[in-house]
C-alpha cells in the first residue's frame, strides 16, 4: 500500500493513501501532514467506515438476500485488509492543462476493491460514462458522498452491481443548469 504523498503531472492532482487505524498498520511509515493530524484522520477514517460503508454493505447484503452481515464481516475494519482511505486533491489547471490531460483519460476508469466514496470538491467534476457510451456530469451535493460500485463488488455480485466508468473532469458553473 503506497503512503506517500505524489503529484502526477498528467493528472495534476495529489494523493495520499492511509491505512486504517488499527495495530496491524501501527508502524506503517505516515507522511508528515498525517502524523500532524491523525487523531482527526483516524476518527475520520473509523466514522465514515461505521456510519457510510458498513451500512452499505449491509443493506447490499439484504437486497442480495444474503446474511445482513456477509459482506460488512468481508470488509471489517479492524482486521488487515487493502481498504484504506485515499485523500486527492485535484488543483486548478488551465483549459490548456485540461485539454492536455483529457489526451490521457478520454477512457476513464474503474476503481478496484468494492466500493469508492467521493466526497465533494469544488475543482473537478465527476462524470460517468452512460450504457449508451455518453459521458454524463454528475451533480455534487453539498456535504453528499457519491458511492460507486466497484471492480470487487461487481465481480461478487455477477453484475448485479454494476460499475461505472467514470472520470474526473474540469468543472464550471453552468454544467447542471
Amino acid at each position: 500500500m503506497l503512503h506517500a504523498l505524489s503529484l502526477e503531472p498528467c493528472a495534476n492532482n495529489l494523493k495520499l493513501n492511509i491505512p486504517k487505524a488499527i495495530p496491524t498498520y501501527g508502524n506503517e511509515p505516515k507522511h508528515e501532514i498525517v502524523k500532524e493530524n491523525w487523531e482527526e484522520i483516524s476518527k475520520f477514517h473509523r466514522d465514515v467506515w461505521e456510519k457510510v460503508a458498513r451500512k452499505l454493505f449491509v443493506l447490499i447484503a439484504i437486497i442480495l438476500e444474503l446474511p445482513e452481515n456477509y459482506l460488512a464481516d468481508a470488509h471489517a475494519y479492524d482486521e488487515d485488509s487493502d481498504d484504506h482511505l485515499r485523500y486527492m486533491i485535484y488543483n486548478v489547471r488551465t483549459q490548456e492543462e485540461w485539454d492536455h490531460a483529457q489526451a490521457y483519460s478520454k477512457g476513464g476508469h474503474t476503481d478496484f476493491g468494492s466500493l469508492t466514496l467521493l466526497f465533494s470538491q469544488h475543482v473537478a467534476g465527476l462524470q460517468i460514462r452512460t450504457p449508451e457510451g455518453k459521458w454524463q456530469y454528475v451533480k455534487p451535493v453539498e456535504g453528499g458522498i457519491t458511492c460507486n460500485a466497484a471492480d470487487t463488488l461487481t465481480f461478487l455480485t455477477k453484475g448485479k452491481y454494476n460499475l461505472l466508468i467514470r472520470a474526473a473532469s474540469q468543472l464550471t458553473s453552468n454544467r447542471f443548469r
